[in-house]
């Protein structure tokens, strides 16, 4: 049988590992700026020139504009017509407010006694849930050692595992390839370092 341990490095080493990475990463940016500050300038000229053709353009239209004055006076006029038929209808929409507020209103006293009825109610089972967990008697507390040994997996409910200590060897060529699991910890006195076993075969 055979396992394979790997080590689960500190802080530390994996900090310097992933600055290392960073520095690369970096100097990789820095060459794909200088590509982007020339495409930018190429990318500014030609702005430059679209915007005067539209300003070319804009003088031409604003020749229309006489035309475009005669059919806004025009809109204003339709506009001013349709405000009155709009008075009309603000008049008919108040009073139909008026009543839905009242209907409203009644609605919110129904609902303000079936809460009252609903409270009283949640208190009186309230109470009786009360009496009914100090009818019931206490757990008894108990250790690990008043039962057999676990044969699956141990469910400690969310629970901390305190004053637990993991296996532990002198050295890595110690850890152990025989009745071992896949996660299992085990800690290497010389190096002060913990290992996970990651596979067994």
């Amino acid at each position: 049988m055979a396992a394979t341990w790997k080590k689960i490095a500190y802080d530390e080493d994996v900090s310097t590992a992933d600055s290392k990475a960073v520095s690369a990463q970096a100097y990789a940016s820095s060459a794909d700026t200088s590509l982007i500050v020339v495409q930018s300038t190429a990318d500014s000229t030609n702005a430059a020139a679209a915007s005067t053709a539209d300003s070319k353009a804009e003088s031409a239209a604003s020749a229309g504009a006489t035309d475009s004055v005669a059919r806004s006076m025009a809109t204003s006029a339709v506009a001013q017509a349709s405000s009155q038929d709009t008075s009309q209808a603000l008049v008919v929409s108040t009073a139909d407010s008026k009543g839905v507020s009242a209907a409203a209103y009644a609605g919110s006293m129904d609902t303000s006694q079936a809460l009252v009825v609903s409270t009283a109610d949640s208190k009186a089972a309230q109470a009786q849930s009360m009496a009914t967990s100090a009818a019931t008697a206490p757990n008894v507390a108990h250790t690990l050692d008043s039962h057999t040994a676990a044969v699956g997996a141990i469910d400690c409910n969310l629970q901390f595992l305190t004053d637990a200590v993991f296996m532990a060897v002198n050295t890595t060529a110690s850890l152990p390839i025989v009745s071992i699991a896949v996660g299992q910890p085990c800690w290497v006195t010389d190096t002060l370092s913990l290992h996970i076993c990651t596979t067994t075969s």
